[in-house]
């Protein structure tokens, strides 16, 4: 099985550089994971558990389901 990592600096990062490659890669069968290097807004010093982090975090997670992305 192939596995692709996906690294990105934010989310969304991921689904506008190559979202459609991710969703071809996981409907071929790759395991398809990707990691983003921060939540999007703790350069502004804001927790984790603020609001538009929580947001953001769901956000990213429902576009990683739509791509089939394992994690």
């Amino acid at each position: 099985m192939k596995r692709i990592l996906v690294v990105a600096a934010h989310s969304d990062d991921e689904a506008l550089g190559c979202g459609g490659t991710i969703a071809a890669q996981a409907e071929q069968g790759a395991e398809v994971w990707v990691m983003f290097l921060t939540n999007g807004v703790g350069a502004r010093n804001v927790e984790a558990t603020d609001p538009g982090a929580m947001r953001r975090a769901e956000a990213a997670k429902r576009a990683c389901d739509i791509m089939k992305v394992k994690n």
